[in-house]
């Protein structure tokens, strides 16, 4: 299992290499994108104490109901002439780049909602599904970002970042069907770093609380964070990699307090 050590140095410079890289060939398509996964709480909100590890892949949405097959069949063949390799999944590709003498093989996943409208059932079949990836067109933001493309060079473009509540459901959501260690750290330095703390992150939310998906996704929370021995709050202490037996114990009582004040707060418990 992946853990924070593991989060450092040329695999993560990759990764946001390809970002760049990635939104740069996609700019006349950049409406129809919205960047999820690991890299939004990056990209989201800065904060002055530690920083996230970022992500070693690049995740994003895709707007199905505006891409036809042939704007895809364009964005796959502008992908391929920048040497992306199409996975046999559906919407995987992969970006392998050398830095350094060493090489690395970088994942991009396009996906979709489950229960977001397509224009015909060629393009569905195109992109994988992710429960809740629906939210990822709410309220996203416009965020400018600057970097190193993978043959050199330095590029500024322009991507869509999933909200904070977007993503802490998406999140809450993923963690609860596969338990993945990151998930649970990815949300718990959400809550723990994010700007004006916790009665800030409330407010957010209380206007998203119409959605359906939003709910489920805190129903999820509450289902793997119920308490300090839950799945949520010893995944964190895991993804950490924290010796000390202290030291764990604080961390894993801190993810479930602090999930459970917003829930409280939300009126969720």
């Amino acid at each position: 299992m992946a853990n924070r050590i593991d989060y450092t140095g040329e695999k993560i410079a990759a990764a946001w290499s390809v970002l760049v890289e990635i939104m740069s060939i996609l700019a006349e398509y950049r409406d129809c994108f919205v960047l999820i996964g690991g890299w939004v709480p990056s990209l989201a909100f800065s904060t002055r104490g530690q920083q996230h590890t970022g992500s070693f892949d690049v995740d994003l949405a895709v707007d199905t109901g505006r891409i036809c097959t042939d704007n895809y069949s364009t964005i796959k063949d502008l992908l391929r002439a920048k040497g992306y390799q199409q996975g046999e999944q559906p919407g995987v590709f992969y970006r392998k780049l050398t830095r350094a003498g060493t090489e690395t093989r970088v994942q991009i996943d396009l996906l979709s909602g489950v229960s977001q409208e397509t224009v015909n059932d060629l393009m569905a079949a195109e992109v994988q599904k992710a429960h809740g990836c629906d939210l990822a067109f709410d309220d996203p933001r416009v965020i400018t970002i600057s970097g190193e493309l993978p043959e050199g060079g330095e590029s500024t473009v322009t991507v869509q970042v999933a909200s904070i509540v977007s993503f802490l459901a998406m999140k809450a959501l993923a963690f609860n069907e596969r338990l993945k260690a990151k998930d649970a750290y990815d949300i718990h330095y959400c809550l723990s770093t994010y700007p004006g703390g916790l009665d800030a992150l409330v407010e957010q939310f209380l206007s998203h609380m119409h959605r359906d998906l939003v709910k489920e996704g805190l129903l999820r929370l509450h289902k793997r964070f119920s308490s300090e021995s839950a799945a949520g709050p010893r995944c964190v202490a895991e993804f950490e990699a924290v010796l000390d037996p202290e030291e764990r114990d604080r961390l894993r009582r801190d993810a479930f307090e602090r999930v459970n004040y917003l829930l409280r707060e939300l009126r969720m418990t």
